[in-house]
């Protein structure tokens, strides 16, 4: 999490508005940089001489609180837990 810039010993009026700049702060860092832990495993094999195939497999633990990295998080989308992705990719050169 991120760390609040401290306020105390500040007059009131300034401890307020430095309270409201580090909630501002601390939404800001959190969307810019959600927090997550990731496990990855690849694989590539060269079928043929102009083809390549390549699999993965993603592990994905995110943190308390955090959307992690996913782009379209949907309203139903529950922050925290864990995902699993595998993919399979097929490049080839023409």
């Amino acid at each position: 999490a991120p760390q609040a810039i401290p306020t105390g010993g500040l007059p009131a009026p300034q401890a307020t508005a430095a309270d409201a700049a580090n909630s501002g702060l601390a939404a800001a860092l959190q969307t810019a940089a959600p927090s997550q832990q990731s496990l990855a495993l690849g694989l590539r094999w060269d079928a043929l001489n102009a083809v390549a195939v390549k699999f993965e497999y993603q592990h994905v633990d995110l943190e308390s609180d955090s959307t992690g990295r996913f782009g379209n998080v949907q309203p139903a989308f529950q922050p925290g837990g864990d995902a699993d992705l595998f993919s399979v990719t097929v490049d080839f050169v023409f």
